[in-house]
């Protein structure tokens, strides 16, 4: 359970930083970011070992913006379909 609420912490984090940065950044700065922010989280979340623990993190918050993602464009296309 850590885990997951270290990981939606983690991307809504990257998110709100993301949206708040005048250009958007270079996506292995993003990467970087979010591993760096998943051993913090780890680090604060207390999880017993701590590498893996960053990891795992890092995995499941680039997972939950993939599906996060994923799930927005399915419905762009079902709004845009229904349009024509």
């Amino acid at each position: 359970m850590n885990y997951i609420l270290g990981a939606l912490a983690v991307y809504k984090v990257l998110q709100i930083v993301d949206l708040l940065l005048p250009k958007e950044a270079m996506p292995w700065v993003k990467v970087l970011a979010g591993v760096a922010m998943s051993y913090g989280a780890s680090f604060i979340v207390d999880i017993d070992n701590m590498w893996i623990g960053g990891l795992v993190i890092a995995t499941l918050a680039g997972l939950c913006h993939t599906v996060l993602r994923c799930v927005t464009y399915l419905g762009d296309m079902a709004h845009h379909k229904s349009l024509k």
